[in-house]
């Protein structure tokens, strides 16, 4: 059996450089925001396991270092299999798939579940059950936090709770935009927090956090000079970091662990 590796899509000394990588994933601006707004409801979601690795992250310092998924990004190997992408460091390659995704973030990651029964909800009265009713998609999160504000905080307890578990899901575990419009489907998931327990967020996740890193790797070969990854990438850096400890202790600095 030949111990060849695959092909690199960069061959080794001609990586592609760039100027600037946008992070979509704002854990830090995401509970800060929470903490001045809606304090007694964010620490309820606080303390529902399903996203408790995200706090602990938060809690732990996570610093967000560009360099070291840029790096990483430019060692990925060619290969075809589904839910697993491979990179290669020195001459060692190196597997990140669901299995090492939910190792680090604890999503449910179970490719057998079916999303389709999670698309029922059952009307409560409640703002998102209106906005339900009226499926137009006109919600966004950064307007329900700057022209609604104080009308937010007159909402109902489960609303406002289930405002929290949006904003974790689309703007950290999804890395959606504020200003994007919220999809219904997830407002339906969230009118039942033991569907959210059940949903599998980390096959979602894993796949959005994929897609962008091939997305990328094809603008890259066009030399472009900054890109944006979606989805939650914080997950292949600390992997990443874990992987190959000489990349963990060059970046000590901008990646602290306390715990």
């Amino acid at each position: 059996m030949s111990k060849e590796l695959p092909k690199r899509i960069f061959r080794e000394g001609e990586e592609p450089q760039v100027s600037q990588i946008n992070n979509n994933c704002r854990i830090d601006y995401i509970i800060r925001k929470f903490k001045a707004w809606l304090p007694k409801e964010l620490d309820v979601v606080k303390k529902d396991p399903v996203f408790s690795q995200i706090f602990k992250l938060h809690e732990n310092g996570l610093g967000y270092s560009a360099r070291v998924i840029h790096n990483f990004l430019c060692r990925e190997l060619v290969t075809y299999k589904l839910h697993e992408i491979w990179f290669v460091f020195a001459r060692r390659p190196l597997r990140f798939s669901l299995q090492e995704f939910h190792a680090v973030t604890g999503f449910e990651c179970n490719t057998r579940i079916s999303v389709k029964e999670f698309e029922e909800w059952k009307y409560d009265g409640g703002f998102w059950s209106n906005v339900l009713r009226r499926k137009d998609g006109t919600i966004t999160l950064f307007n329900l936090w700057t022209k609604d504000k104080e009308v937010v905080k007159k909402w109902r307890n489960a609303d406002r709770i289930r405002l929290i578990y949006l904003a974790i899901i689309l703007c950290v575990v999804l890395a959606r935009a504020e200003k994007a419009n919220i999809p219904l489907k997830y407002i339906t998931v969230v009118m039942d927090l033991e569907r959210v327990r059940k949903y599998p967020w980390g096959v979602a996740a894993y796949d959005l956090l994929c897609n962008s890193v091939a997305k990328n790797c094809d603008k890259l070969k066009d030399k472009t000079t900054s890109y944006v990854l979606d989805g939650f990438s914080h997950a292949l850096q600390i992997w990443a970091m874990e992987a190959v400890p000489k990349i963990g202790k060059e970046h000590m600095n901008v990646f602290p662990r306390t715990g």
